[in-house]
């Protein structure tokens, strides 16, 4: 039970992230800015965090990974303090920069942690990642939802002070659990009972003897990436646009991540879909129909409806982007690194094209533009896994 409190943590962290794009972003919206001037706080945060992401990931090891996350949340607090202190809109960029630091000291050693907390049971692997997956997901779904209504109940700033507080929480979780990820085989009489009570679990699998897909994942979920960072970071200024009210635009973002994170949880017990073409053609396809709605509609439910598909297709990509950078040991800490700056580089590219596409063409073309290219990741990444298929 113990080793499934560490996943407290990144929920908590996403939950924070999740509040600051929001509000940041609502509140440009609201002062009748530009589409890019929107979606720009989305990529500002990404600049830093793709630069500090693959210095971090040099750093970071079972050793020192919980006094980085520890670093981390002092670093996210004293971002959301500077949040309340600074209340400009111009002020909003360059503190998005130093969170964008504080992001990258959590999530990366996290991901250290996580897999130090496992080793020696490749069979966990999937259950981690779906965990882990279900957990930021949860987080990224209940900041918007919490912060849009602390804003419309309180204030904005409420919402900051509410991040400081998560950031003590997991910094003390962090410190008590930290002996899981130092130990000597990175767990402990309880970890192992709970890995022998999943002995039964589909990720029995021997994954050492499958091929190695993280490139797939780079370029295949990197177009997931792409299209979920123009979706969040764009989703504020078309619903503005449209008339959608405040916390109709917090219960579309909580609805897209929540859809995501059950996606993730529901994938715990995978077995080989991560190398197979069916499924992975069948979850992009979602997300392409999602793309699709939100481009040809303004009308709340047709759009919940969409969030929700599009969530199963991000929680099925992201689950597919982190199985394969930790599948193989031996190269699972430089995947992180790659991993988390294709995170940081589409969340760049993203919001920018979509606040070009916006301003210089029409409201919907972000939107389907992103349905464009995920069908064209779809065609591949079904290519590459049926040339795959004989070796399964």
């Amino acid at each position: 039970m113990t080793k499934f409190l560490i996943f407290l943590f990144p929920a908590l962290a996403d939950m924070l992230l999740g509040m600051a794009f929001f509000v940041a972003s609502v509140r440009i919206a609201e002062s009748d800015a530009s589409a890019l001037a929107v979606t720009a706080v989305t990529a500002v945060w990404a600049v830093v965090y793709m630069i500090a992401s693959q210095v971090i990931s040099r750093l970071a090891n079972p050793a020192n990974c919980a006094r980085l996350i520890v670093t981390g949340c002092a670093v996210l607090a004293a971002s959301s303090i500077l949040f309340v202190v600074f209340p400009t809109l111009n002020a909003t960029y360059p503190i998005m920069m130093l969170l964008s630091v504080g992001t990258a000291l959590f999530f990366t050693p996290f991901q250290v942690f996580m897999k130090a907390v496992d080793k020696g049971d490749d069979g966990a692997l999937a259950r981690s990642v779906g965990l882990y997956t279900f957990a930021w997901s949860s987080g990224m779904a209940a900041g918007p939802f919490i912060g849009a209504y602390i804003w419309n109940f309180f204030d904005w700033r409420a919402c900051y002070f509410t991040s400081v507080v998560f950031c003590g929480i997991i910094a003390f979780g962090v410190l008590m659990l930290k002996h899981h990820a130092e130990s000597e085989d990175g767990s402990d009489n309880q970890v192992s009972e709970d890995k022998n009570d999943s002995s039964s679990n589909a990720d029995a699998v021997d994954y050492s003897k499958m091929p190695d897909l993280a490139w797939l994942g780079w370029i295949c979920s990197g177009v997931g990436c792409l299209t979920v960072a123009v979706l969040r970071s764009y989703l504020p200024s078309s619903a503005t646009v449209a008339g959608i009210p405040r916390a109709d635009q917090g219960v579309l973002l909580f609805l897209l991540s929540a859809s995501q994170a059950l996606t993730g949880l529901a994938l715990c017990r995978s077995g080989k879909w991560m190398y197979k073409a069916l499924p992975t053609a069948l979850f992009a396809l979602c997300g392409v129909c999602a793309l699709l709605v939100f481009g040809f509609t303004s009308s709340f439910y047709p759009l919940a409806a969409a969030a929700l598909l599009y969530g199963m297709y991000s929680g099925s990509f992201f689950f597919y982007f982190v199985f394969h950078s930790l599948v193989h040991p031996e190269h699972s800490t430089k995947y992180i690194g790659v991993n988390e700056s294709v995170v940081g580089l589409t969340a760049i590219i993203g919001p920018l094209l979509a606040g070009v596409l916006a301003d210089g063409v029409s409201v919907p073309t972000p939107y389907l533009a992103s349905a464009g290219l995920v069908f064209f990741a779809l065609i591949f990444q079904a290519v590459i896994h049926g040339r795959l298929r004989t070796a399964l």
